[in-house]
């Protein structure tokens, strides 16, 4: 189980003749891969069809990425096939470390001109984004929010203490003049440090 082998690997958009290989033995990990990537595993011959089809029809994001702890004879049960694509990668946003690709952010959440025991909470990865979020929060307010896609939620950030000035705080909100979050803002970037125990997170209404 010593022998190295070679894996086939492309990062996520460039076109497939960009494809390189990896020397690894079965008894590495897939850490050893790369620290500041993010791996998953793929079968893809590596024909006329992999541009035009395979590569554009991956769902990666219902997939969960290779944990850099397994072992690649755990991934990899028989050799890889010759002329095939083994290892599609993605590299972690600017700034954002192995550690916070990983982290859970839980997020306090309340739709505005609602009572504030109707404050619910929604658990998100740290490196998706906010259009990821209005999805949960969808799916949370199915009822409320039956008639209208989830893209016509207008989120912004706040941070409120959850205590007897929580009712004066949240009437003093000025969203008018605020800019709701962008759909395709990172949660790591709305969330550079952890957001504070019972506090409300993010306040919402529909267009």
């Amino acid at each position: 189980m010593t022998s190295k082998f070679n894996l086939n690997c492309l990062v996520l958009g460039d076109h497939p003749r960009n494809i390189f290989p990896v020397k690894i033995t079965w008894t590495d990990t897939v850490g050893d891969l790369k620290d500041t990537l993010q791996l998953w595993k793929v079968d893809l011959p590596v024909d006329d069809t992999l541009g035009r089809n395979h590569l554009d029809e991956l769902e990666l994001d219902h997939k969960t990425p290779l944990s850099p702890v397994d072992e690649i004879f755990e991934v990899f049960d028989s050799p890889p096939q010759h002329k095939h694509l083994h290892i599609v990668v993605q590299p972690l946003p600017a700034g954002v470390s192995r550690k916070a690709s990983h982290l859970s952010i839980k997020l306090n959440c309340l739709v505005l001109g609602d009572h504030p025991w109707n404050i619910f909470p929604v658990e998100i990865i740290s490196t998706e984004v906010v259009g990821n979020l209005k999805d949960l929060i969808k799916e949370k307010n199915q009822h409320e929010f039956n008639n209208f896609d989830a893209k016509n939620l207008k989120q912004w950030k706040v941070d409120l203490p959850i205590d007897d000035t929580f009712d004066g705080n949240l009437n003093e909100l000025e969203l008018d003049h605020k800019k709701p979050l962008s759909p395709v803002d990172g949660m790591f970037e709305v969330f550079d440090s952890p957001p504070q125990h019972k506090h409300l997170h993010i306040v919402m209404r529909h267009q």
